[in-house]
């Protein structure tokens, strides 16, 4: 296993099933094998177009194999594998690099140096459990839930232009976008200036003030991981682009204290029901009613819905529970004093 510590195994193994998707948007979006894509590669290249492109693919290749080995066999040194090979593939990339790629760099140079730093990439299996070494795994957790909050902040600090706040569409991203999702949805095809003066600011909001707050909230955290979800939904589905949304949430459990994620994954895995199962579908059917283009982005979506509409009902019985003052079971499990 990853760790010993559930909010770092639930957030290896996330993270992993969204570089899945990572690669889900570079087949959607760079098809080398395609001339007009090769032609906007070299019009908006990555780091460079000196290496040979059979290169690139092998080191695309080998992170993929990678990726998935961790996906099956769940071992904390694959978790090193992935991390070398991702830097790899970063700097050997010849097409545009995306926002979230940077992120992951990021993400993944912390979490490999973390490990190795700590002597604890080839910790064996039955050592994971010792105090130190559950101890370097919740520090772990506390430095990638910082990444993900400055992450979040300056995301929606370069937000802050009178271009962004416009209400016409084609000025703003953001009112495109509000625009898109309603003529998508068939709701409307005209945002109005009263819905557009509270989602701009309030995508700001989002970003720059909810990660912190989801952080630092116990008593808030899980209705606002909701608005989180809600926020990022047009990104899965009208923009086709499922791969970012679905990586800063696989970051959502290291926002948790060891306690509560103990007791929000027991009733999550352990007690859901059908309302999660309606929960999931429900999710599908939006993604699959607001989508405008399927790419294979877009099918990575129909995943990412589901399991976003099965932890949401979690998400919502664990807040309401917590207002009715009937904490949810947790269970016993070491470490649980850890945060």
């Amino acid at each position: 296993m990853f760790s010993a510590i559930s909010r770092f195994r639930a957030f290896a193994l996330l993270v992993l099933f969204g570089l899945i998707g990572h690669f889900a948007q570079l087949i959607s979006e760079d098809r080398f094998w395609n001339a007009e894509y090769r032609t906007a590669m070299w019009i908006s290249p990555g780091w460079h177009l000196e290496i040979h492109p059979v290169i690139s693919l092998v080191i695309a290749v080998l992170l993929l194999c990678a990726v998935v080995s961790g996906i099956v066999f769940r071992k904390r040194f694959i978790l090193g594998i992935v991390a070398v090979f991702y830097v790899l593939h970063f700097f050997s990339y010849p097409f545009r690099i995306r926002n979230h790629m940077t992120f992951m760099l990021a993400t993944q140079g912390y979490l490999f140096l973390s490990l190795l730093v700590t002597r604890t990439l080839r910790t064996k299996a039955s050592d994971l459990r010792n105090p130190s070494t559950a101890l370097i795994d919740n520090q772990i957790c506390n430095g990638l839930a910082l990444i993900l909050v400055i992450n979040y902040f300056f995301a929606g600090f370069h937000k802050l232009n009178t271009a962004f706040l416009s209400f016409e569409s084609s000025l703003s991203v953001g009112a495109g976008t509000v625009e898109g999702f309603l003529g998508a949805g068939q709701i409307s095809y005209y945002a109005p200036h009263w819905l557009l003066a509270l989602l701009l600011p309030g995508a700001i909001f989002c970003e720059m003030a909810l990660p912190s707050l989801i952080w630092k909230s116990d008593y808030f955290r899980e209705l606002f991981i909701l608005i989180m979800l809600a926020f990022h939904f047009p990104m899965v589905t009208t923009l086709g682009a499922a791969d970012y949304p679905m990586i800063v949430v696989a970051f959502y459990p290291v926002l948790f204290t060891q306690n509560r994620w103990s007791a929000f994954e027991h009733e999550l895995l352990k007690r859901w029901n059908w309302m999660n199962a309606c929960g999931a579908i429900a999710g599908i059917a939006a993604h699959w009613w607001f989508t405008v283009e399927w790419t294979p982005n877009a099918v990575y979506g129909i995943l990412v819905a589901g399991a976003w509409g099965f932890a949401a009902v979690t998400l919502a019985k664990c807040f309401l529970a917590r207002l009715a003052r009937q904490p949810v079971v947790q269970p016993q499990t070491a470490y649980t004093n850890e945060t």
